[in-house]
């Protein structure tokens, strides 16, 4: 009897150790492995550190530095250096003919804004409700580089919008503009053409303003802002005679 129950043992232990090595057959494992982890979202496509020229709506220059973080979320804007706490979310955006996209912005002070990236989503506009206006380029070194007048001269394409009270996109518009070598300008639009007077330039934050008069005798004052590294320029046009709604009265356009 001892002799048949250890036979038995014996044989209980040959079974379990057969089939911890997959029946002793060479059969596989019916053990299914566990799915891979599902792979990141992409990066947005502007996230990375952004770096140019603000003008408040006091028309005081200053520089500004803005962080989108992968999500699109604007993690950190410093203006002089300074962080305020603020921070924004993209909402929205839409891409127009010419491969630029523009980008609603909400912030958590209850302001909102907009920005339009040009195709190569290394420059940016950037206006808000509070009639700030900015121009930024991605991944340039957060110091202002000395500007100078003569970085305008030359022949400029452009890409423009409209908008209404809501910072909504009313209506676009392609321009072309060439500076001579006195820093005047000669252009044209969808509606007209224009010539424009040099006023004035900061070689600090690289701003340059002008007069400027189309061909239907309209008047009015433009302000640029160059990026860092020089290669692009944002602009606004309000009348000449005054506004008193920067958004709605004033066109923005953006030049390669």
């Amino acid at each position: 009897m001892m002799k048949t129950i250890a036979l038995i043992f014996i044989s209980l232990i040959m079974t379990i150790s057969l089939s911890s090595c997959g029946g002793g057959g060479g059969g596989s494992s019916n053990t299914t492995p566990p799915p891979p982890p599902p792979p990141a979202p992409p990066a947005h496509a502007l996230a990375g550190t952004w770096f140019g020229t603000l003008e408040d709506v006091d028309f005081v220059l200053h520089a500004l530095e803005v962080t989108v973080a992968d999500d699109g979320s604007l993690s950190s804007i410093l203006v002089d250096g300074i962080n305020d706490g603020v921070t924004g979310t993209i909402t929205g955006n839409i891409t127009h003919s010419n491969s630029t996209v523009s980008y609603a912005l909400s912030f958590s002070d209850n302001s909102s804004g907009g920005i339009t990236v040009d195709s190569s989503s290394t420059h940016l506009s950037f206006i808000d409700d509070n009639f700030s206006y900015a121009v930024l380029q991605k991944d340039a070194v957060n110091t202002l580089p000395t500007y100078s007048s003569d970085e305008l001269v030359g022949t400029w394409t452009g890409f423009g919008v409209i908008l209404d009270s809501s910072l909504f996109i009313s209506g676009t518009f392609s321009a072309n503009v060439t500076v001579d070598g006195n820093y005047n300008f000669t252009g044209s639009d969808d509606a007209s053409t224009f010539t424009g007077v040099y006023l004035s330039g900061d070689t600090n934050f690289g701003r340059f303003t002008y007069d400027v008069i189309n061909s239907n005798n309209e008047e009015g004052k433009v302000t640029i802002l160059v990026s860092p590294d020089k290669s692009f320029f944002t602009s606004y046009t309000c009348p000449a005679a005054g506004y008193s709604n920067f958004i709605t009265e004033c066109s923005f356009t953006n030049w390669e």
